[in-house]
């Protein structure tokens, strides 16, 4: 498992957003989405940070098309959104703030175990 100086890195280089984490149970947790994948574009748009991904998301009110990075791979997923997956930012920040999300990990997750 990556680092968050590792992911981070990356990220830099690739030139994406890197991914900390995702809500459970939510649209990208159930896409397969997890820490430590860098996130390259949203809706065809480049994203190299979340003001950028918040734009390119907003493109389309039904989902989004997001390429990400994973273990030197680019991968695509069709994010079709409901009503609890079109949360603002400031949704978003309740959410951390209420602790309903993990905080930003200063390290990785432990390792899931194989199904």
């Amino acid at each position: 498992m990556k680092s968050r100086r590792e992911v981070e890195t990356l990220a830099e280089a690739l030139g994406g957003m890197p991914v900390w984490g995702v809500l459970e149970g939510s649209v990208a947790a159930r896409a397969g989405i997890r820490y430590g994948d860098i996130v390259l574009e949203v809706n065809g748009m480049k994203t190299p940070d979340a003001r950028v991904f918040l734009q390119a998301r907003d493109l389309r009110k039904d989902g989004c098309t997001v390429a990400y990075h994973r273990d030197g791979e680019t991968h695509v997923v069709e994010l079709v959104f409901e009503d609890e997956a079109r949360l603002s930012i400031h949704d978003i920040i309740d959410q951390a703030v209420s602790q309903r999300m993990t905080p930003f990990p200063s390290s990785p997750p432990p390792p899931s175990k194989p199904n």
